[in-house]
């Protein structure tokens, strides 16, 4: 039949375009444009052999034979037919298997049965030689395509070369026009602007006559024998008085333990800040029975959640749960007809990049969710509340994005998600004010 087919051997195109791209060379150090550059690629097959191109054949491979982000947004693409193999590890050496086979299978049914006059080859392994060789026998034209790149081992096999009917090469100019460096992302800091006050006002939880000192009794006479005016660290926008969280025994205060990330005094605050060793002036500090009495006032019911809420991604004794404030899930927030529009956009318009994922799940829930319980969210920043944190890693592993070993995919969602919840809020302001 008069059509031509294109057989795309990705880890070799986009391997031999790293090494032009990134001085490390490494693959995932790049991302690539794919609906372009696959439509640049169609049209070129097409003026080179005159004839319309049956479809695209991309072959890749990753774990467990699984498709990442990028795969599921190729697989959405039309006339583009995805296939994987595996990646295998070998000690700090990782290779793919399979991807080979399935050309050669592909390239020999395609013969077989008339399917395709003319084949564009992209791919530069010796093993395929066999394959371009069965495929000739049948009548079929190969064109070889090679890619420009920066390192010997991307140079095309030799034999395969000299098999092929013809060969082309993508240039350099080409690869740079749809292929580029992999961003990296950070949580981006609030602007002024969306600093909020979450945290009740000390006299709203506080009997009148815990104001003025501690209530008598040997528990009292124990915690008046610490200082009572230590002074805390405050939450932005709160006028000086403290969150529950954030408001430690001054015995805490004096042996405050250190973060083992970075041997930086870790605090008690939400986001694991040290404590102020100076506090402005202001308002009266309340004694410490009547911070007791702040947190006991405050706290949610049932047990705390795990972790120390010191780390980013490990939520605990310093998220919003903990004044008052529930956070609900996605899932919790949406009704029935929107998870079924929620699942229709992500099967019909797939997002290849983990801070696009991030960003479009902290749309959903930011939109969702009540404005005071979006700024309750916001002002436990970078940590986000505890449910939710686990909500976003697994909607995004369910999309194709690693977020269990790869750190990078772990920090773009995040900060895609937050980027989210600051744009909803700042849309949100004009209707409140």
């Amino acid at each position: 039949m008069d059509r031509c087919a294109v057989l795309v051997d990705a880890g070799y195109l986009l391997g031999a375009a790293a090494t032009l791209i990134v001085p490390d060379g490494i693959r995932n150090s790049v991302i690539a444009d794919y609906r372009p550059m696959l439509a640049d690629i169609i049209t070129q097959a097409a003026e080179q052999t005159g004839l319309p191109v049956l479809r695209v054949y991309w072959y890749d491979a990753w774990y467990d034979g699984k498709p990442a982000a990028e795969h599921l947004v190729l697989g959405n693409l039309p006339d583009v037919k995805v296939r994987l193999g595996v990646l295998v590890r070998h000690g700090h050496r990782i290779e793919q298997k399979g991807v080979d086979s399935f050309i050669q299978r592909d390239l020999s049914t395609l013969a077989r049965h008339g399917a395709v006059a003319d084949v564009i080859l992209i791919a530069g392994d010796e093993d395929l030689r066999r394959g371009v060789d069965e495929v000739q026998d049948h009548g079929v034209k190969v064109h070889l395509w090679g890619v420009e790149a920066g390192a010997p081992q991307f140079n095309q096999a030799r034999t395969l070369i000299t098999e092929a009917d013809r060969r082309y090469v993508l240039s350099e100019e080409w690869v740079r026009r749809f292929v580029r460096v992999r961003p990296r992302y950070a949580i981006p800091e609030p602007t002024p602007a969306s600093v909020v006050e979450v945290a009740p006002p000390v006299a709203s939880v506080i009997p009148a006559g815990e104001h003025a000192g501690l209530p008598q009794g040997s528990a009292g006479t124990a915690e008046h024998s610490q200082p009572s005016a230590q002074p805390v660290s405050t939450a932005a926008g709160s006028d000086g008085v403290p969150t529950p969280a954030q408001a430690p025994t001054p015995a805490a205060h004096a042996s405050a333990p250190t973060n083992g990330a970075t041997g930086a005094p870790r605090g008690d605050g939400a986001n694991g800040h040290p404590l102020a060793d100076t506090a402005e002036p202001g308002p009266p500090r309340p004694s410490p029975a009547a911070l007791a009495h702040l947190r006991r006032a405050t706290a949610p019911a049932g047990p705390p959640l795990p972790g120390t809420g010191t780390q980013a991604g490990h939520p605990g004794e310093g998220t919003p749960e903990h004044i008052g404030v529930e956070i609900l899930t996605l899932a919790e927030l949406s009704t029935q007809r929107q998870k079924w529009k929620d699942n229709e956009e992500d099967s019909t318009s797939q997002l290849a990049q983990p801070y696009d994922v991030g960003r479009r799940f902290g749309a959903r829930w930011a939109s969702r969710a009540s404005a005071h319980m979006l700024e309750a969210a916001r002002a436990n920043r970078p940590v986000l509340p505890a449910g939710l944190d686990r909500e976003l890693l697994k909607f995004a592993v369910a999309r194709g994005v690693d977020t269990w070993d790869d750190d990078e995919n772990r920090h773009a969602v995040r900060a895609g998600a937050w980027r989210a919840l600051d744009d909803v809020s700042r849309l949100q302001q004009p209707a409140r004010s």
